[in-house]
């Protein structure tokens, strides 16, 4: 008895958003040798093309200018999914002038705080309490690549 062709279950959005940050590192030019550790079952499954995560990268800086619309529709052609609340990886909310999302691998979600088109600051945030944790002066989202 062989194995299905794929499976018909999806993984938990978590993973997947793992997975992107992973396949998006790999990008990146490498500093040395590099290991990936994986399953076997992970390993056999298909991926997209690396040309689908060349040029999805997206630089956010505090003082600089940002396109929401331009931000939102990147993050949801990267599989990200648009919440009331940001909860976990994978995820992005924005109400008023406060942008929050949850980047793929990051140990924690980050919120733009804009005034108009302008990022005035970008911090970290505790899902379960929404309250602000630490300030950073760039956020990274692998997948996505906000960067200092």
């Amino acid at each position: 008895m062989g194995l299905p062709a794929y499976d018909r279950v999806s993984p938990n959005p978590a993973i997947v958003a793992e997975r992107v940050a992973t396949l998006s590192r790999l990008l990146e030019p490498a500093r040395g040798p590099r290991l990936v550790l994986t399953t076997v079952n992970a390993a056999v499954q298909r991926v997209a093309p690396r040309k689908t995560f060349e040029g999805q990268s997206l630089s956010i800086r505090e003082g600089e200018s940002l396109d929401q619309t331009f931000l939102i529709d990147l993050l949801i052609a990267n599989g990200y999914t648009r919440t009331d609340t940001v909860m976990e990886a994978g995820e992005f909310s924005t109400r008023g002038g406060i942008f929050d999302l949850y980047p793929a691998g990051a140990a924690e979600p980050l919120r733009l705080d804009l005034f108009g088109d302008e990022v005035e600051n970008i911090r970290a945030f505790d899902p379960g309490t929404q309250r602000s944790t630490d300030r950073r002066e760039a956020g990274a989202v692998p997948g996505i690549g906000i960067f200092a």
